[in-house]
């Protein structure tokens, strides 16, 4: 649980960043056809998502191998 916080927090700063009202709103001077724009974009959310896939397999893969393990015994009896 501890990741998805720091990791829900660098998404919501990603979507601020990319977004075009906010960025009229704020009235900010960014270049989004930019490659620049484009290689930090992809740094803020890459490594996030990479490290949310992980700890959400490890989640499913804890669940279903609880449930295999109660199949197995159900079918021992």
């Amino acid at each position: 649980m501890s990741l998805i916080l720091p990791c829900s927090i660098i998404f919501l700063i990603a979507v601020i960043i990319t977004s075009p009202v906010l960025i009229d709103f704020l009235n900010l001077d960014i270049d989004t056809t930019g490659y620049t724009y484009r290689f930090i974009v992809g740094a803020i959310i890459f490594p996030s998502s990479f490290i949310l896939n992980i700890y959400f397999a490890k989640f499913y893969l804890k669940r279903i191998s609880k449930t295999k393990n109660e199949i197995e015994l159900i079918g021992k009896e």
